[in-house]
């Protein structure tokens, strides 16, 4: 009982820190879980009659942590979900799905369920190779890419290497142990990622929502799965890097905001990646991984001009 009520008050916590990020940047929609044929996914939705954008976070973020540029995606529907294992979606089962499968089924359930025949997909790092392996998949129901900051393992890039390290089952465990969600610890892992945070009341919600999602029941464990599905000491694992045959197969239009700073793969990773790609383009910021963080307006403004030049997709499925 103490163990369920530990979980209730950590899932608490998270709730009350996603809402102080929201407001701290005006940030006005519904937060609730959409029922999907796979199960809940929680989500916020901005709401209005604009083109839908679906957010899909990073590996060690949820769809809070999007709040930032949520606050400048006025005009569009913007979607920010929690993935599987992270934030207030259950986990999925990495043992027995191949992960693609699970990113597959994952925006097809969210897709139906928000009655979407089609949206802009927009990513950062692992939720950019989500929705990459769904454009693969699923052409037709992706009106359009935007990744922001270094795709998780695109072309030869890999994970920093402790978090390679903890790729390794047994001794990601260890390491993980070590690593108690503080605020500290989070801060230092967004500085090691080119986006040091500052000490302005925004700021601190995003630290508080980090530390909250750390402290869910099964983050931590959904964390070390996915290092493992994806990552070992030497670099990305067999089959799991976006290959230059999967750039040359994708005609979605595709936009990268690259951070020069970004310490998963520097903005000429992105060069070779628009030379594969018929239909990409790549703006770069002065920023880190995470560049939205750093500055949400300058992000935005490549993001914006290129989504006004898209056509309206087809949104309201059959039925």
């Amino acid at each position: 009982m103490d163990e369920v009520k530990r979980d209730e008050a950590a899932m608490a916590t998270y709730v009350g820190a996603e809402r102080d990020l929201l407001d701290a940047h005006h940030v006005r929609g519904e937060v609730r879980d959409l029922q999907t044929a796979g199960g809940p996914v929680h989500m916020i939705d901005t709401g209005g009659d604009g083109p839908p954008v679906v957010l899909v976070s990073g590996g060690g973020a949820t769809g809070a942590t999007w709040g930032p540029l949520l606050a400048h995606l006025h005009g569009y529907r913007a979607i920010a979900v929690d993935r599987p294992g992270f934030g207030l979606t259950p986990p999925a089962d990495l043992g027995t799905t191949p992960l693609g499968d699970v990113a597959v089924r994952f925006l097809d359930d969210v897709l139906d369920a928000l009655q979407l025949r089609s949206a802009v997909l927009l990513g950062n790092s692992m939720g950019s190779w989500w929705i990459t392996r769904y454009a693969l998949a699923r052409p037709d129901r992706v009106h359009g890419m935007v990744h922001v900051g270094c795709p998780a393992l695109l072309l030869t890039t890999s994970a920093p290497l402790p978090m390679r390290v903890m790729g390794v089952r047994g001794l990601g465990r260890l390491l993980l142990a070590m690593q108690r969600p503080s605020p500290k610890n989070a801060r230092m892992q967004l500085r090691m990622s080119g986006d040091p945070l500052g000490e302005t009341a925004a700021d601190r919600a995003m630290v508080e929502v980090l530390v909250a999602m750390q402290r869910l029941p099964y983050c931590r464990s959904a964390w070390l799965d996915l290092l493992h599905a994806t990552v070992g000491p030497r670099g990305a694992r067999r089959g799991m890097s976006i290959t230059p045959d999967d750039l040359r197969t994708i005609r979605t239009p595709t936009l990268f905001v690259w951070g020069e700073r970004d310490a998963f793969g520097a903005p000429a990773v992105g060069g070779r990646a628009v030379q594969l790609m018929p239909t990409a383009t790549i703006a770069t910021v002065p920023y880190g991984h995470a560049p939205w963080v750093s500055d949400a307006a300058a992000v935005a403004t490549p993001i914006r001009g290129w989504l006004a030049a898209r056509a309206s997709p087809s949104v309201v499925a059959d039925g």
